[in-house]
């Protein structure tokens, strides 16, 4: 995972470097800086959390990194539909509320119609203050708040494992759906090991906290900041962007650029937090 350390550690200079630029009032190049920053930080993370490999990241280097969040599209969407199919093979399946629930995830035209909206964004450059505004504050709705209900999380536990996952595993049928029931009814029967249990499980839901705290965030920020990988480096006269005259206090991404900088250097340091990779750096 030395790449993914290594992109990060660039993100991290990159996010500093338009800090200062910013302050000096260059506003093209801070700009460009912060979007190089979201680039790179994306990459780190799709390594880390094996989306790209390592050697496919070697050879990669686009700046379009929506194509990341595309992939995990194409790959929740394929899931989707092997269970669906092997779900044919068991009639009693679908009268469960496990199925029922898998049922309602995203199908291959709304996964398709969601790709579209995403490559959208490649030249939208003029986000209305409402847009940003509205980005940091769907951001902070995933504030990490440290859970400790173990109590609570013990009751959830016995009342809804057995409504779940049992009808489920009756519909299945097999010596192997039958062992795995046994084996819940078991934890379930013990009250030191389902305590236990439940303080990992609540380790394992800060975690997925702080995780999708981590993906929304790099996922907006891509979003928002790609189209700036060009226009804020060369002038494009036929869109009538010049960086220089461009980029000023006047466009809502400059003008809430202080707060965007400030918000992505706390998640780089929550994803050293999370990933075991950069937590010495």
């Amino acid at each position: 995972m030395k790449l993914a350390a290594s992109y990060y550690d660039i993100a991290v200079v990159d996010i500093k470097a338009s800090k200062t630029l910013f302050h000096n009032k260059l506003y093209s190049q801070s700009v460009f800086y912060f979007q190089q920053s979201v680039e790179k930080a994306n990459k780190a993370f799709a390594i880390l959390t094996e989306i790209i490999s390592e050697e496919e990241a070697k050879f990669d280097r686009d700046h379009n990194t929506n194509k990341i969040y595309k992939r995990i599209i194409d790959k929740q969407t394929n899931e989707i539909e092997q269970y669906l199919s092997a779900a044919d093979n068991f009639p009693d399946l679908k009268k469960t509320k496990l199925h029922k629930i898998i049922q309602k995830s995203p199908k291959r035209n709304q996964a398709d119609a969601f790709k579209k909206f995403i490559d959208g964004f490649h030249h939208e450059t003029n986000l209305s203050p409402y847009d940003i505004s509205y980005v940091i504050r769907q951001l902070n709705l995933l504030k990490i708040r440290k859970i400790r209900f173990q109590k609570k999380i013990l009751e959830i536990n016995k009342k809804n494992l057995p409504k779940l996952l049992f009808p489920f595993y009756d519909a299945i049928g097999n010596e192997n759906a039958q062992r795995a029931k046994n084996e819940i009814e078991e934890y379930l029967a013990d009250e030191k090991q389902l305590l236990e249990m439940s303080k990992y499980q609540i380790i394992a839901l800060n975690l997925s906290i702080q995780f999708s705290k981590i993906y929304f965030t790099l996922f907006f920020y891509a979003l928002i900041s790609l189209p700036h990988s060009k226009y804020s480096r060369y002038p494009y006269p036929e869109n009538k962007i010049f960086p220089i005259q461009f980029y000023n206090l006047k466009l809502p991404l400059v003008k809430r650029l202080p707060v965007l900088i400030e918000h992505f250097e706390n998640t780089l340091k929550l994803m050293r937090t999370v990933f075991p990779e950069l937590k010495s750096r």
